[in-house]
């Protein structure tokens, strides 16, 4: 979590939030796009396949590492999982 609160302020970093919009209702990670993680495999192409640093997260962790092994099997690379999830995200929070 650490790590990736000094990402996101770097600016260097993609957001994917796998969470239902009903979870999302208590914030967001700023700049995270909500894609939920059961329209993951439909919502394919609206990730850039680039290679730039993508960090996944959902509740506290479970979906996001779940996310970040489908996407690798996708040929998505320089994954990320938020350890602990949302819940564990000391940094800056945003409404959705």
């Amino acid at each position: 979590p650490k790590e990736g609160v000094e990402l996101v302020a770097a600016g260097n970093l993609r957001l994917i939030d796998v969470r239902t919009p009903q979870e999302t209702s208590g914030g967001i990670i700023p700049g995270a796009v909500l894609i939920p993680l059961d329209q993951l495999e439909a919502r394919l192409g609206e990730i850039p396949r680039d290679g730039a640093p993508t960090m996944i997260y959902c509740a506290a962790g479970g979906r996001s590492a779940a996310a970040c092994e489908f996407l690798s099997s996708q040929g998505f690379r320089n994954l990320m999982n938020l350890e602990g999830g949302f819940s564990s995200w000391a940094g800056p929070r945003a409404r959705p």
